[in-house]
């Protein structure tokens, strides 16, 4: 959180779709209480409302009475948006664990 008044990590996040709910989180339980966390949440926010407008509008441009072509930004909005609340796959090492399934042993008693 030293970094939220850094220069090119503000022009990097103004660049960006923000953080995805798990990083959101995770930084909340680190460092909630501190201002630049509030400052982040409100960047936050801010991206995750632009992309429910243009998930909005995505939805609404299917409706068979309009003749508007969606954008690329609203057609590629719904794969951003579940990024948004699971993570994207290889960013920050939110797959560094990998769910693993242990085949259950199965014995027949003799």
């Amino acid at each position: 959180m030293t970094f939220i008044d850094d220069g090119d990590l503000t022009a990097a996040y103004a660049r960006s779709d923000g953080l995805c709910v798990p990083h959101l989180f995770a930084v909340l339980e680190h460092d909630g209480e501190r201002r630049e966390a509030r400052a982040l949440v409100d960047r936050t926010r801010e991206k995750w409302a632009r992309l429910g407008q243009e998930i909005s509008s995505f939805v609404s441009k299917h409706d068979y009475r309009n003749h508007e072509p969606y954008t690329q930004a609203e057609a590629a909005s719904y794969a951003r948006a579940f990024e948004m609340l699971a993570g994207a796959k290889s960013v920050f090492g939110n797959d560094r664990h990998p769910r693993t399934s242990t085949p259950v042993s199965r014995t027949i008693p003799s």
